[in-house]
């Protein structure tokens, strides 16, 4: 295989003598190139300044070469899980216009300034929570902009979705006259009604276009239920997901999304030193499925025991896997599964590692608390809680630099995983705030965040906040 370097340069050098262009031909025409800042202004924006031919063709250039060079240099499982998330963007962008926001922001009047999450929610009849984590992943992508920590405003992007109507009109009726040409679009690509929407699929694509009517929907929007979550509207069930996951007739799914939830088992290793664990000490994998995230660990530090809970339709599933990926750690006992409701008391009590891998971002912040509690209840001082989830940063300008402080596109996977986890069981990716919180509730102190390289999960490390610190 030949190196790609000498490509990656020959993309930077396409990208270089792109702007360079485009700086000659403003110059020499005396002509400004638009920012994100700011309001679309029709016919006579600034925007017309990408209309000139030599600068279109620079810009093509440009975007050709910067994709390309994205493609290139990030992991391919990264490129891969963006793509598969892309639909989480649509219907973020369906729920910001059902919502009005941009038509809310506007009312602002200074963009600089913005408009807190609480009061854009408050005029918007829906959560705060739940729609920060929408206006995120569309800042993300440089639609909106996250001018301070839960702060948003619109840019020239968002501002494509103003219907041109005051405000007092498009929040009554709640679904606003089509005006301007990409409004029109949003609109002409779901149903113009929220009550047309029926389906009873519970695939995350299809699930996601029905978020307007789910954000719109006080009684759904406001809360935190189990079953009061967008899979519940669609599908009209009052089982939770993982209810509908323990029906028979779903053992299919219920595989599949086993093996979806094991395909970063390598990740495992990688951000917390196992070997710093005592010979002999015990680990427990709370809500580990069949076990994939324990297996390297298991293959890796033979003097670890290694419990494997959760609940009883899991169990024959995860015999048989282990029966076929490393048969010895079951035969001596080093790995064995436990029939364990994370609600309950925990079974292991004075565990080295509690070990919670992609667990905490399918609840909410009240069920997160009851599940750390328990562990608390269980952990001595020694105890150690390792929770493996995405950390989120907020979408704002880095201090000093171009890019957003969360690197935008890059950190686009976790953003995504934000709306989803909302869609699906009321739950969320976190912030480090979100989770120094949510640790100090429960009896926790954060001791450390690592995040692998390019990888959208971190290791939280947690000891007992009663644990003098070193």
């Amino acid at each position: 295989m030949t190196s790609s370097l000498p490509l990656l340069r020959t993309l930077v050098d396409i990208i270089s003598s792109g702007v360079k262009d485009i700086e000659d031909i403003c110059a020499r025409k005396n002509l400004e190139f638009p920012g994100l800042d700011g309001a679309f202004e029709g016919t006579q924006d600034i925007e017309a300044t990408k209309d000139v031919p030599e600068v279109a063709q620079a810009i093509c250039t440009i975007v050709a070469a910067a994709s390309h060079l994205t493609a290139l240099v990030q992991p391919a499982k990264t490129s891969m899980m963006a793509a598969i998330m892309q639909f989480n963007v649509s219907a973020a962008l369906f729920t910001a216009e059902a919502l009005s926001v941009t038509e809310i922001l506007r009312d602002v009047g200074n963009t600089a300034s913005g408009m807190n999450v609480v009061d854009i929610a408050s005029r918007a009849g829906t959560s705060p929570k739940k729609l920060a984590h929408v206006l995120r992943l569309l800042a993300t992508e440089h639609i909106y902009m996250e001018v301070a920590p839960d702060v948003f405003a619109n840019n020239r992007i968002s501002s494509l979705l103003d219907s041109g109507k005051p405000l007092s009109e498009v929040l009554d009726p709640p679904m606003p006259v089509m005006v301007q040409g990409l409004y029109v679009l949003s609109q002409y690509t779901r149903p113009r009604d929220l009550r047309d929407y029926d389906s009873n699929s519970c695939e995350s694509a299809k699930l996601s276009t029905h978020m307007p009517v789910y954000m719109s929907t006080p009684s759904f929007a406001f809360s935190d239920d189990l079953n009061k979550t967008l899979f519940n509207m669609v599908n009209k069930t009052e089982l939770t997901f993982f209810e509908y996951l323990g029906l028979l007739e779903n053992a299919h799914i219920r595989q599949r999304f086993g093996i979806a939830m094991g395909t970063q088992g390598t990740l495992t290793m990688n951000g917390f030193d196992w070997h710093s664990v005592p010979e002999s000490a015990i680990v427990v994998d709370v809500g580990g499925g069949v076990g994939r995230a324990s297996l390297p660990i298991a293959r890796t530090c033979p003097g670890l025991t290694i419990k494997i809970q959760d609940l009883p339709n899991i169990e024959n599933d995860m015999h048989n896997f282990w029966k076929a990926e490393f048969p010895e750690a079951l035969r001596t006992g080093r790995v064995e599964f436990q029939v364990q409701d994370f609600f309950g008391t925990q079974r292991v009590q004075g565990a080295d590692v509690y070990l919670l891998r992609s667990i905490l971002h399918d609840w909410s912040d009240v069920y997160c608390a009851k599940i750390l509690n328990r562990l608390r209840e269980a952990a001595r001082p020694r105890s150690k809680l390792v929770v493996i989830d995405a950390v989120l940063s907020y979408a704002v300008q880095s201090d000093g630099g171009v890019l957003l402080a969360n690197h935008g596109h890059a950190n686009f996977t976790g953003h995504a995983y934000s709306v989803h986890m909302m869609s699906m069981f009321n739950g969320q990716e976190r912030t480090l705030p979100e989770f120094e919180r949510l640790f100090e509730e429960s009896g926790w102190r954060l001791e450390s965040v690592k995040r692998p390289d390019m990888s959208y999960q971190s290791f939280i490390v947690a000891v007992p906040s009663d644990v003098a610190m070193n």
